[in-house]
């Protein structure tokens, strides 16, 4: 890895989380101010993306690949991974930035690392190391300040952005894990293209955007092209290429500069407030993940120092 590739990859990583942290306060003017509802938000968001990645598919590859639609076990893993990952991340993440704010609702879905420690552990039957516990503690910690402003008999933010806040941290979690078995056999662009567009159009069938009444003056289709464009398709293949180039774990260290983005966007621009006990919160999920990241990097290392003496010794 060349300087010049970890800086343009870390700047690809800076730049995704960015754009997602102006992706939700976008979602929370459009609330606010312009009479647009999660449902009607988060279908545009999935049907145009969709749309879009299936017709790069398409292109690349000349033709509708429709092959994971037609065996039966990769269409379960795919309508799971759609409606219990992708869909339940988006609207949830957009329910509870309507009872809050960007910057609750992004902190919020933070805790689907933690949450991945714990069903990791329940999974294997084993306690979390010792490097995984003080970060956990850390992250809880943070959320518990956060909700609570230190009092344990109050709950600070509503309630139906804490209840969705904690459903999006979920779908996080599913859609992080439910693919793993699909990007074996299909390109990642089909199973996100399917994986939006069939919730996209479920959920238009059931919203039925025709009975809503939503006057779309250009602020309002600017809003929503930013959150099925920049917030999701180009800060996706930011990410991506980021990814490529400086790895996983720096990525998703870089990446912690979206609930930073998202505080401090909405302070400014939406004139948000937050009390100290906001940003102490903020900062401990933030210091929690950097702690967990390094502590997968470390274990990692050390698993291929092991493998690596093993070798030696074969030999």
């Amino acid at each position: 890895m060349t300087k010049q590739e970890t800086t343009k990859g870390s700047i690809l990583i800076l730049t995704s989380a960015i754009l997602w942290g102006i992706n939700g306060n976008i979602g929370a003017y459009l609330f606010k101010n312009q009479g647009i509802t999660p449902e009607i938000l988060t279908m545009y968001r999935l049907i145009v993306a969709g749309l879009i990645l299936l017709s790069y598919d398409s292109i690349k590859n000349k033709k509708l690949n429709t092959e994971i639609l037609k065996d039966k076990p990769s269409l379960i893993r795919l309508i799971f991974f759609g409606f219990c990952g992708i869909l339940a991340m988006q609207y949830s993440y957009f329910v509870a930035t309507k009872h809050s704010n960007s910057a609750t609702a992004t902190i919020l879905q933070y805790l689907a690392p933690f949450i991945i420690v714990v069903i990791t552990a329940i999974k294997d039957k084993k306690m979390p190391s010792k490097e995984i516990v003080l970060p956990l503690s850390l992250g809880m910690l943070g959320i518990f300040l956060f909700i609570t402003h230190g009092k344990i008999n109050q709950i600070v933010i509503n309630e139906s952005a804490l209840f969705f806040g904690i459903l999006a941290a979920i779908g996080l979690v599913i859609y992080n894990l439910a693919p793993a078995k699909l990007q074996e056999d299909y390109p990642i662009y089909q199973i996100l293209g399917w994986g939006m567009l069939i919730p996209g159009i479920s959920f238009a069938i059931v919203v039925n955007p025709l009975k809503v009444e939503i006057s779309y003056k250009l602020i309002t289709i600017l809003g929503i092209s930013y959150v099925a464009i920049f917030g999701t398709l180009i800060s996706f293949f930011t990410y991506l290429i980021g990814v490529k180039l400086i790895g996983p774990q720096k990525s998703s260290i870089i990446a912690l500069a979206e609930p930073v983005a998202a505080a401090l966007i909405g302070a400014i621009f939406l004139k948000e407030k937050f009390k100290v006990y906001d940003y102490m919160g903020i900062a401990l999920v933030i210091f929690g993940i950097f702690l967990l990241t390094n502590s997968d990097k470390k274990k990692q290392r050390k698993e291929s120092t092991i493998n690596n003496s093993l070798t030696i010794e074969e030999q």
